[in-house]
């Protein structure tokens, strides 16, 4: 990435990485050039690498969308249903095809 001096914290993870993250997974979704791929994740892993080490993997298991490593027996526990239910809490109005693949357009009102 363009500025080499940051440092991330293991403990968790800092607004700037997750809007690093972001800004990759924005950059990989624009190309459909596997070699470009390729390199937008190698650049972004180089500078995990270089700035704290110990979140490459986690950073990782998060590019390929995943949360927990292959053998771990852990769920987030976050149902389609959940969502929906959170969502109607707010006051407006969501596509959810965009947001969990369905095909209808729903106006949620506070109850």
């Amino acid at each position: 990435m363009e500025n080499s001096s940051k440092h991330y914290s293991s403990d968790n993870m800092s607004k700037t990485l997750y809007d690093e993250l972001v800004s990759v997974y924005e950059k990989i979704s624009s190309t459909s050039s596997r070699l470009e791929k390729e390199d937008i994740i190698a650049d972004f892993l180089k500078s995990i690498k270089e700035n704290d080490p110990d979140i490459t993997y986690d950073v990782a298991l998060l590019l390929q969308g995943k949360i927990f490593p292959p053998w771990s027996d852990k769920e987030m526990g976050i149902s389609t249903q959940l969502i929906i239910k959170a969502l109607s809490k707010l006051n407006c109005q969501f596509d959810y095809d965009q947001i969990l693949g369905f095909n209808k357009t729903y106006i949620i009102y506070e109850k």
